[in-house]
């Protein structure tokens, strides 16, 4: 029960900080009404103005939008590489700035760099902790899943779980009836 207070205690604690980022944010521009209107470049004009982590937490934010942005045009292009460089810049992100990696996943992002097959990865989950998403060539996911466990056991001496999941097309609508 302490671990769940302390997380959902951290996770408040990253909400209200950003909307104290926004606060210095609107003293400059009075306009914005959510961080989808404001660029990182804008953050880093604002920068002497912020607490460093408010601003940390902030810069965070703003490009993570972007980055989302960007994933949306990748996925469309079928540019896999490309959607792996920006798991990999989320992850560098959620753990610089936004701190909520752990030396754990901070390990797999690192070893999973290694490897040719892996695309792009980045953690998952709730946040401080929890578990990575990693990108691999089919071809590559078991002998992947077998070196990353046996150098995950070697460092922390402790087995790694692993799921592999295949990516698929989602909810769709199959029939659409109107005439309710």
């Amino acid at each position: 029960m302490l671990l769940i207070n302390w997380l959902r205690e951290s996770i408040t604690k990253r909400r209200q900080q950003c909307e104290e980022g926004m606060y210095y944010i609107k003293k400059f521009y009075p306009n914005i009404r959510s961080f989808r209107e404001v660029k990182p470049e804008v953050l880093m004009e604002l920068k002497p103005h912020f607490p460093e982590v408010i601003y940390k937490r902030c810069l965070f934010v703003t490009q993570e939008i972007e980055r989302v942005l960007k994933t949306v045009e990748g996925l469309k292009n079928n540019s896999l590489d490309k959607l792996g460089t920006y798991m990999y810049e989320t992850h560098e992100g959620l753990s610089s700035l936004y701190d909520v990696s752990c030396p754990e996943l901070d390990f797999l992002i690192d070893f999973s760099k290694k490897n040719d097959l892996v695309l792009g990865s980045r953690m998952m989950g709730g946040g401080f902790g929890g578990c990575t998403l990693s990108l691999i060539h089919e071809d590559g996911v078991e002998e992947f899943i077998s070196k990353a466990a046996k150098a995950y056991l070697d460092k922390f001496k402790n087995p790694l779980t692993a799921i592999i999941a295949m990516p698929s097309n989602g909810t769709q609508l199959i029939q659409s009836n109107t005439d309710f």
